[in-house]
């Protein structure tokens, strides 16, 4: 028998020859796989909180909560003498309205999850594929069970505590089943590759002449290697686990010793001579557990059979727990499994967690106690501090700012401390959970992105893993795009739940979310990279103005709406916040009327009925269209898929001609429609001017130009938008472009010079594709739009009939 002449594997594969014939020998994990996951490592770790005894500012916490009790105590006081009672109790009523339902619809939702179990037990084995089918009907199964909820939270007309309840315990058991599904649809499909390489090397091992002939080969191999004092392993490469080591403090090491004593080894021992794995695997060896047994034919000097051993042995460490149970899959596929991952408080699933080796009755009684007790700090400060500070017509925005801003901080500050602090611990705490870094530091944090990545551990882990390095392990798009591909899910998510908390769709938090890319640049900045206090300054500034300006215009909106959620009480559903004031002071005085108080204004324009437009037609969703491709088209510049821009500009220019021929030719033509037709052209202008001129397909003195004059016609519409605003001038009417207020006629030369700017971008972008130089044609067309841009800004100016006031007296559209 003689031996193979080929020396070393290549990543796609090798043809070994032999007398016997060509094997074919492929490394476990390709280079181009798809199926990578990012390392998530699970350790004993304490929470910043519990850890708080040995910090050194520790009396700090304590006189934050004596704090905190006093001005309870000085609102229940204040409150007595002036009402009667301490504390109302109108606002309850609010959030226990349909509990009962409430519970039963939970534990269906809770319920309906375990379907997971059999669907993931029969990818497992084998009647149904994971990649791609077995994606296909989870991606259906979820979207189902989402609309399902969000239907069934519309039905009820649950007020916004419950629906935002329950959306989010939707979003949380969907996240779980997602990572459940996902993870063993991974090892579902690796135990499949561990078999096939297993009998590939069935296979070369009899080529080889049998397994006690190649067993004795690779013990040679391999005391021959101890001999030459190389005991290094095959596969030298290591594990970086995602997350910070954990914090040595009285708390942690107090935690670790539960855990040794559940172990039966030493936690603190350091292991020297871990093996070392793939940088894709999910494994992070155990301090007190020792490594999996390597193949016996590692060391085989055969690369035929080597390789395949040390392929095994990878394998090995991720289809086996690293903790004590050394839990294997599909062992795991079992309901009691399922059950207690959705106990357990992360939403990443593994084989095996850290373990606690006891409940402690008297810490699930302190964490209960802490709920209940922050939870009344919370209803108090909401009670007392934001209801009665709601915005009105007449209130200025910044005043409501002033206002609002404190509260809305401390709510979110005692909000964060009731969830992850003392629920996620308490749920740790009754499923002997060891791993309690739900958060860290965020409060240091000097950008935004530090915040996201430490505010919420469990959904930033979640993100790692099954968007963020799923995005990158695809090899299809950059770190930026997956970045922006986590950032928009996200943000897609978060504005859901406002949606059906508040019924209407405003994309303030959208918008909020997204901005934060740029706010994450702007932390990246020397100035502020050097100057760790003032990053600190400027997260705080931005965290504690941007929950006033999310809150502020929804509240005025349910105001403006009076959605029935949102003011249901015993029973009494009322149309505006301040008739739910009322109904309070009735609930509570039912023998004296409420008034309405010396100060009522009585403003003879705020009676006057309000024009209004229907806004939601066919031209105006067009448009929209259009705006909403940018982020794509601007992606897929940056990335050099000129291909795809060239379509997504060619959807542009169609619709733009379809959405104008229907308001022409069904009469569609709305005010808002004359606003935003140019400013999706304006989004399309702006993103390609951008992109173009950062890949240097553009001089970046014509950008400066076209987006200078952009931004001087965006300020002017600003301005006539305010002026043209028929009173009262609140910020929701600013912004409720059903209300007509001006009309935007653009110029000859405007149009001319959209078009000229269009057909630069348009051969700008195609020209990377086409194989002739175009470059003095582009110079010529440059020149062009930079005139015609400056002209046509002038033309704004100097034109009597580019802007059209529309007054009461001759409205232009019926009511």
């Amino acid at each position: 028998m003689s031996t193979t002449s080929t020396s070393t594997i290549s990543k796609g594969g090798s043809d070994i020859q032999t007398q016997d014939g060509t094997i074919h020998v492929q490394p476990y994990r390709q280079a181009n796989s798809k199926q990578l996951r990012a390392v998530i490592s699970f350790t004993p770790r304490a929470s910043a909180f519990e850890a708080s005894g040995s910090d050194p500012f520790r009396g700090f916490y304590s006189l934050f909560w004596i704090s905190m009790f006093l001005l309870l105590l000085r609102t229940y006081v204040n409150n007595f003498y002036q009402n009667g009672y301490p504390l109302s109790m109108v606002f309850a009523t609010l959030f226990t309205r349909d509990a009962f339902t409430l519970a039963i619809s939970d534990g269906v939702l809770f319920g309906s999850t375990f379907i997971c179990v059999p669907f993931v037990q029969a990818i497992q084995k084998g009647y149904i594929r994971y990649y791609w089918t077995g994606q296909i009907i989870l991606h259906i199964y979820q979207a189902i069970t989402l609309g399902l909820a969000i239907k069934w939270t519309f039905n009820r007309e649950w007020p916004w505590v419950q629906s935002g309840f329950f959306t989010l315990h939707t979003l949380v058991m969907l996240m779980k089943t997602y990572s459940y599904v996902a993870t063993n649809g991974y090892l579902a499909d690796l135990s499949r590759t561990y078999a096939a390489t297993q009998s590939q090397l069935e296979q070369s091992i009899k080529v080889a002449g049998g397994y006690e002939v190649v067993l004795a080969q690779a013990n040679e191999a391999n005391e021959r290697q101890e001999t030459d004092g190389n005991q290094s392993a095959p596969d030298t490469r290591s594990v970086t686990p995602v997350g910070t080591p954990p914090p040595e403090r009285e708390e942690s090491t107090s935690l670790r010793k539960r855990l040794v004593a559940t172990n039966g080894t030493n936690m603190l021992k350091k292991e020297d001579n871990v093996p070392a794995l793939p940088l894709t695997s999910s494994y992070v060896p155990g301090l007190d557990v020792p490594p999996l047994p390597l193949h016996p034919l590692t060391y085989h000097p055969a690369p035929s059979i080597s390789t395949l051993a040390q392929s095994l042995n990878a394998m090995d460490t991720e289809l086996t727990s690293t903790g004590k149970n050394r839990v294997r899959f599909p062992t795991n596929l079992t309901y009691a499994n399922f059950l207690d991952f959705q106990f357990v408080p992360t939403l990443c699933y593994e084989l095996e967690y850290p373990r606690t080796d006891r409940i402690r009755p008297m810490y699930v009684f302190e964490k209960t106690v802490a709920t209940f007790g922050t939870f009344t700090l919370l209803y108090t400060i909401t009670e007392h501090y934001i209801m009665p500070l709601i915005p009105t017509s007449e209130q200025s925005f910044w005043r409501s700012m002033v206002d609002l801003a404190l509260p809305f901080m401390l709510s979110y500050l005692i909000l964060f401390y009731i969830i992850f602090e003392c629920i996620c611990n308490g749920f740790a705490e009754l499923s002997c959970f060891g791993d309690r870094e739900f958060y860290q530091d965020w409060w240091n944090s000097t950008s935004f992105d530090e915040y996201a990545r430490k505010w919420n551990k469990p959904v930033h882990a979640f993100l790692l893993r099954h968007v963020y390095q799923a995005s990158l392990s695809s090899k299809r798009v950059s770190r930026f795009s997956a970045t922006f591909i986590t950032f928009l899910l996200s943000a897609l998510v978060h504005e859901l739940v406002m949606a059906v908390v508040t019924k209407k769709i405003r994309m303030y938090l959208f918008i909020l979310q997204m901005s934060q890319i740029p706010l994450i640049f702007v932390g990246r900045l020397p100035i502020i990279k050097r100057n760790r206090v003032l990053g600190n300054v400027f997260f705080w500034v931005g965290l504690m103005a941007g929950f006033p300006l999310l809150n502020i215009p929804l509240l005025r909106v349910q105001k403006l709406y009076g959605p029935r959620s949102f003011a249901a009480s015993r029973g009494v559903i009322t149309p505006t916040i301040r008739t739910f004031s009322a109904t309070k002071w009735r609930l509570q005085n039912p023998k004296t009327p409420p008034s309405d108080g010396p100060h009522k204004k009585n403003n003879s324009n705020a009676d006057k009925p309000t024009l209004r437009e229907n806004i939601y037609t066919i031209p105006n969703a067009l448009t929209a269209s259009r705006i909403l491709a940018c982020p794509v088209l601007g992606w897929s510049i940056l990335e050099g898929r000129y291909g795809v821009a060239t379509g997504l500009l060619l959807y542009a220019g169609v619709t733009d001609w379809v959405d104008g021929y229907i308001a022409r030719k069904w009469n569609m033509r709305t005010v808002l429609g004359t606003i935003l037709d140019p400013a999706a052209d304006k989004t399309l202008m702006t993103t390609l001017t951008v992109t173009l001129a950062m890949k240097g397909l553009l001089p970046v003195s014509l950008a400066v130009i076209i987006l200078g004059r952009d931004v001087l016609l965006s300020i002017s519409a600003f301005y006539y938008r305010y002026i043209s605003l028929p009173p009262p001038k609140t910020f929701a009417r600013y912004w409720d472009f059903s209300i007509p207020s001006a009309e935007v006629r653009p110029t000859d030369i405007s149009k001319l010079n959209t078009a000229l700017q269009l057909g630069l971008m348009g051969v700008t972008t195609v020209a990377p594709i086409l194989p002739m130089d175009l470059s003095l044609q582009l110079m010529a067309l440059q020149l062009t739009v930079a005139v015609t841009t400056v002209w046509s800004g002038l033309s704004y100016v100097f034109s009597k009939d580019a802007v059209k006031i529309l007054t009461s007296n001759k409205p232009s559209f019926k009511q």
